[in-house]
């Protein structure tokens, strides 16, 4: 019947959030969690039911959530949605680097969508020191480097080289 097919695939939704290895959580109007999947916990160091009833800011400094409210809750309430990266704190207080995605409910409640990146941004600006010193030892040495790129036949030379 049409109201068993409604009940699977309700079941089946919750089964795909509360599987999902993204963090997933609903804040009704006031900042209060009331649902949260397993993952959005366990970023955060918590277990599943912890932060129920519990209002955001629970899970930041005080500064942090003065700068989310003041500059990107406007973002968020002009264009109904808000992402970008957050520094939280733990259940035993460690700081961590979140990219969430932010979304309003007609009724004021949000839609907070997170994945932990810290330790993404971390390899990245690894990267990003490695290639910076490689730069500097190349110049210092005197050294040429050149790139292809096959997709476009383009050859980049480096200043020895192009000289």
């Amino acid at each position: 019947t049409e109201l068993k097919q409604k009940d699977y695939l309700l079941d089946r939704m919750m089964s795909a959030l509360e599987k999902s290895p993204v963090g997933i959580a609903l804040l009704d109007n006031t900042g209060n969690y009331y649902y949260m999947n397993k993952s959005h916990a366990e970023i955060l160091e918590y277990e599943s039911g912890d932060l129920i009833g519990k209002h955001w800011k629970t899970i930041y400094e005080e500064s942090e959530a003065t700068l989310i409210e003041k500059e990107y809750f406007p973002m968020l309430l002009k264009n109904g949605s808000w992402k970008g990266i957050t520094y939280g704190i733990t259940k035993n207080k460690k700081p961590i680097r979140q990219e969430i995605s932010l979304t309003t409910f007609d009724d004021g409640g949000l839609l907070c969508i997170t994945r932990d990146v810290g330790a993404v941004i971390e390899e990245l600006e690894e990267v990003q020191k490695t290639k910076h010193q490689l730069e500097l030892a190349m110049r210092a040495s005197n050294l040429g480097r050149w790139t292809y790129h096959i997709d476009t036949g383009v050859l980049d030379l480096n200043e020895t080289i192009g000289k």
